[in-house]
C-alpha cells in the first residue's frame, strides 16, 4: 500500500508528463469575457403611482439626484407590506383567489449610488410608526407594570390567608384564577412594522403579535440570500418561500423548543443589491441548473436603473406638503385591523375586464416558446399573475386614504376602480423591462448598450 507521499510524488510526475507534451492542453477551453453592456430599461414615470404617493417620491428623488424608481420602488414594497393581511383582493369575478400585496422588492445600483438613501427615504413613514408604536408601549407598560406589582401582592396575601390556621385553601380555587387572569392582562404587545434581522422562530412569535404581517428590510440583500443556502438552513427558506404567498400558515417544530404555530405567515422583503454580487448570484444558480436559485424569482419588482453621466446639486427644502400627504397614506392603513382573516375586495367590472385581458395575454405569453431556454426567466414572469392584482390593491388603498371628504374605511372597502388596474398592468410593464436586465445572462438579449452600472 503506497503512502500519501508517494502517492503525491505520483501526482506529480502525471502533471509533468501532461504538461511537456505537445498534443495535451493542461488548460480548460477559455470562454468568452462577460459583455459589460447591459439591455436598455425604461425610467419610471412618477403619474404610475397614486397621485398621494408621486409628488413625495418625486421630490425626494430629484433633491436626492436618483433616478425616480430608486426611491419609488421600496416604497411600494413598504405600503404594500403595512397592508398586508389587513386586505385582500380576489382577482376573478367568482373565485375565492385571494391576493394580499406582501411584495418582495429590492433596488441594484453600484456602491456609492445612494441606495441606502433612497431606502431610508421610502423607510420614513414606517421608521416613523415604528418609534411611535415603541413609545406608546414603553408609556403602556409602565402603568401596567404598577398594576402587575398590586396583583402581584393580592396573589400573595391570597395565598397566606389560604395557609394561616383559620384559612381556607379551597379560597385558591375561586380567587387565584381571576387574579391571574387580570396579571396577565398586564403584559402588552407591542406593534410592530418592519424587522431587519431574525431567526425564523422569532420571526414567528412576532408574526403571531402582529397578524397583519411584517416587513423585512435589508440593507444588502445578497448576505441574506447567501445565508439561505448554507447547509442546515433550508427550513428557512421553505419557511419564507410560504411567507411570500402572504395568505397560509405554518408550523415550526424544533426539539427543545416545542412547536410554534403561526395562522397568518405573511413577510414583504426589501433591500438593495450591487450588480456584481448579484450577477454572481444568478451565475452560479444557473450554472447549477436551477433556474436562477428559485429563492430570486420572488423578488417581483427589481428596479435596475442607469444613471446619467450629469450629477446635478439639488440643495433645496423638502416638499412638506407632499410628504405630509403621503404620510396621511401610511397612517390610514394602520387603522384596519389584522388578523388571521382576511377581509377581501374585487375588481370594479371595468377594471375586470381588463385584468380578465391582461391575464389572458399574460397566459398566452407564459405558454408560447418564448421561455424555451429561459426557466428562471419563465418563473419571474408566471408570478406576474400576483403582482399586477396587488399593485392595484396598493394603488386603491392610497387613493383612498387621499379621497378628500371621505371615510377612509367605507372607501377602501369599495371596488378597486379601472385607474387603480391601469396603473398596475402599466408597472408589471416596467419591472418587466428590468427584470430582463437581472436575467441577461440567461436570456442572451444583450442587444442594447446601457451603461454598466
Amino acid at each position: 500500500m503506497s503512502t500519501g507521499i508517494e502517492e503525491l510524488e505520483l501526482e506529480r510526475e502525471r502533471a509533468k508528463r501532461t504538461c511537456t507534451n505537445a498534443t495535451a492542453d493542461p488548460w480548460p477551453p477559455l470562454k468568452p469575457l462577460p459583455d459589460a453592456s447591459l439591455p436598455a430599461v425604461p425610467t419610471l414615470s412618477p403619474t404610475l403611482l397614486p397621485a398621494a404617493l408621486h409628488s413625495w417620491l418625486a421630490d425626494a428623488a430629484e433633491r436626492l439626484d436618483v433616478p425616480f424608481e430608486l426611491v419609488a420602488t421600496p416604497a411600494l414594497v413598504m405600503l404594500g407590506g403595512l397592508i398586508g393581511r389587513r386586505l385582500g383582493l380576489c382577482p376573478k369575478r367568482h373565485d375565492d383567489w385571494v391576493v394580499v400585496p406582501n411584495i418582495w422588492g429590492a433596488i441594484i445600483t453600484r456602491p456609492g449610488f445612494l441606495k441606502s438613501p433612497a431606502m431610508q427615504e421610502a423607510k420614513r413613514f414606517i421608521s416613523d410608526l415604528a418609534r411611535s408604536a415603541a413609545a406608546a408601549h414603553e408609556a403602556r407598560q409602565a402603568a401596567m407594570d404598577i398594576e402587575r406589582e398590586v396583583i402581584e401582592a393580592q396573589i400573595a396575601k391570597l395565598k397566606r390567608e389560604a395557609a394561616g390556621q383559620r384559612g381556607d385553601p379551597e379560597s385558591l380555587r375561586d380567587g387565584l384564577p381571576i387574579l391571574k387572569q387580570r396579571l396577565a392582562a398586564t403584559v402588552t404587545i407591542p406593534s410592530r412594522y418592519y424587522t431587519n434581522d431574525s431567526t425564523v422562530e422569532k420571526l414567528g412569535e412576532l408574526l403571531n403579535e402582529n397578524p397583519a404581517g411584517l416587513l423585512l428590510l435589508r440593507d444588502e440583500l445578497a448576505g441574506w440570500l447567501s445565508t439561505l443556502d448554507k447547509a442546515g438552513r433550508e427550513g428557512d427558506r421553505e419557511f419564507f418561500l410560504e411567507a411570500w404567498n402572504g395568505v397560509g400558515e405554518y408550523s415550526v417544530d424544533r426539539i427543545g423548543r416545542g412547536t410554534l404555530h403561526i395562522p397568518a405567515l405573511t413577510v414583504a422583503i426589501c433591500g438593495t443589491m450591487q450588480p456584481g454580487k448579484l450577477r454572481a448570484y444568478v451565475a452560479e444558480a444557473l450554472d447549477e441548473g436551477r433556474g436562477a436559485d428559485g429563492l430570486l424569482q420572488w423578488f417581483q419588482l427589481l428596479a435596475w436603473p442607469d444613471f446619467s453621466g450629469e450629477w446635478h446639486n439639488v440643495d433645496r427644502l423638502p416638499d412638506l406638503a407632499a410628504r405630509e400627504r403621503a404620510r396621511r397614506v401610511f397612517e390610514s392603513v394602520t387603522t384596519l385591523p389584522g388578523s388571521k382573516d382576511i377581509p377581501t375586495i374585487r375588481f370594479a367590472p371595468e377594471a375586470q375586464e381588463l385584468f380578465d385581458e391582461w391575464r389572458r395575454e399574460l397566459e398566452s405569453r407564459l405558454r408560447s416558446d418564448e421561455f424555451t431556454d429561459c426557466p428562471a426567466y419563465e418563473s419571474h414572469v408566471a408570478k406576474y399573475r400576483s403582482l399586477m392584482p396587488a399593485l392595484a390593491l396598493i394603488s386603491h388603498v392610497a387613493d383612498a386614504a387621499d379621497a378628500p371628504g371621505e371615510g377612509f374605511v367605507s372607501s377602501v372597502g369599495a371596488r378597486v376602480g379601472l385607474t387603480a388596474a391601469q396603473r398596475a398592468a402599466a408597472l408589471v410593464d416596467f419591472f418587466d423591462a428590468h427584470a430582463k436586465r437581472v436575467y441577461a445572462p440567461e436570456l442572451g438579449r444583450l442587444k442594447s448598450p446601457g451603461t454598466a452600472l
